[in-house]
C-alpha cells in the first residue's frame, strides 16, 4: 500500500484536498473486496484495477482517489480507512488519512508551554 498514510495537510477553510493511493500485490488473481471509510469528511473512490511491471515481474495494481471535503469547519480530523481483498494472508490495510482545517489567523508558534515555579 503507498502511500501507507495520508496527510492532506494545513488546509485553508472551504478548500478541501486530493491524494492518490495504490494497493499492489504479486499474489495470482488478487482483488480488493471492498474498502470503507466511517468519516464523512473524508470521500474515497475507486479508480480501477490494471496490471503494471515491477522489478521485473507483473504485479495487480489498484487505485483509489481520497478527497478531504470543502465543508468541514476548522479543527483536526483524521480517520481510518479499511480496504479489504482476497489475500488470505493479508486480508484487510488500514490506511490512516487525516487533515487540519485552519482559519485566517494562525498562532505561531501553534502551542507555548510555560513554566513557573513558586518564588521564596
Amino acid at each position: 500500500v503507498e502511500p501507507t498514510s495520508i496527510w492532506f495537510g494545513d488546509l485553508p477553510l472551504k478548500q478541501g484536498g486530493e491524494q492518490e493511493l495504490t494497493i499492489m500485490s504479486r499474489m495470482e488473481g488478487f482483488q480488493v473486496t471492498g474498502f470503507t471509510c466511517n468519516d464523512p469528511k473524508f470521500k474515497v473512490e475507486c479508480l480501477g484495477a490494471d496490471k503494471v511491471d515491477l522489478d521485473g515481474g507483473t504485479v495487480d495494481r489498484v487505485r483509489f482517489k481520497a478527497r478531504f471535503t470543502d465543508d468541514a469547519p476548522i479543527g483536526t480530523y483524521s480517520t481510518g480507512l479499511a480496504i479489504t481483498t482476497n489475500d488470505p494472508k493479508n486480508p484487510t490495510y488500514t490506511v490512516s488519512l487525516a487533515g487540519r482545517v485552519v482559519g485566517e489567523l494562525q498562532p505561531v508558534p501553534e502551542r507555548l508551554f510555560v513554566s513557573m515555579s513558586a518564588g521564596k
